[in-house]
């Protein structure tokens, strides 16, 4: 379905494009809008394959397990970065802290939704 719904969408956008360009001095709407129409059937489909993906309740169990799995490393990381700070130079707690949270921060970010 995701893949019909990209074609759709390519062909309406292309053929939207050569619609357009057609007749210089002004759209002719009689074909434009039936082409614009099928580009929103396949964003349409690409939405909708989209959220049954998202929200089949395996997808949720394993998201939601990934929430708490990604706030535990945090929690742990914090920890770590706290007792490593009071010896480091201020200026590399940044790139201390974007080794060592990037992950985890993508992986929630990633899961939040469920």
């Amino acid at each position: 379905m995701v893949a019909l719904g990209y074609t759709l969408f390519c062909l309406s956008f292309m053929g939207g494009a050569y619609v357009s360009v057609l007749q210089t001095t002004e759209m002719n709407w009689f074909w434009f809008a039936p082409v614009m129409a099928v580009g929103v059937v396949g964003v349409a489909l690409i939405r909708f394959a989209h959220h049954k993906k998202h929200r089949s309740t395996d997808a949720i169990a394993k998201n939601i397990q990934s929430v708490f799995d990604s706030l535990e490393k945090i929690v742990q990381n914090v920890i770590t970065l706290d007792e490593k700070v009071k010896s480091m130079n201020p200026y590399d707690v940044r790139h201390e802290v974007d080794r060592i949270f990037v992950e985890d921060l993508n992986t929630f970010i990633d899961a939040r939704e469920s």
